[in-house]
């Protein structure tokens, strides 16, 4: 299913992601976490950020656990958005976790920033990183 779910990602067909998704748990297969970073990522390369945050309050509340990557992906998906703010929230909550953030984590904030010309913000999470 992820395998597929990736093609529907790279072709930007984020609903056919979605749908196999769907097909996927309501079988009471559970979904794994790489399914639902691909549907992630579909919604979030298509500029369906709301879809890619709702998908993560259902792992929030039901599992599997997210992943760094579903993280960076929804970073990602929030700073293609200029959702610069709720990029930066998901940043600080993979630092508050048990986590271990990666560069991508940071670039993709820094990303947010840029797009929404918000320098202060990515001078401060540069500042981070030297500490």
């Amino acid at each position: 299913v992820s395998a597929a779910m990736g093609v529907c990602e790279a072709v930007g067909c984020w609903e056919e992601a979605l749908d196999l998704l769907s097909n996927f748990t309501s079988m009471n297969l559970e979904g794994n976490i790489v399914a639902y970073n691909v549907a992630m990522a579909a919604c979030g390369s298509q500029e369906q950020w709301r879809l890619a945050l709702s998908l993560m309050e259902h792992l929030l509340e039901h599992g599997p656990q997210p992943s760094i990557i579903t993280y960076n992906s929804l970073i990602a998906s929030c700073g293609r958005a200029q959702e610069w703010q709720r990029a930066l929230a998901l940043l600080a909550e993979v630092e508050e976790s048990q986590l271990q953030t990666t560069a991508v984590s940071y670039n993709a904030a820094l990303s947010a920033c840029e797009k929404s010309a918000r320098w202060p913000q990515a001078v401060l999470i540069f500042a981070n990183l030297e500490k």
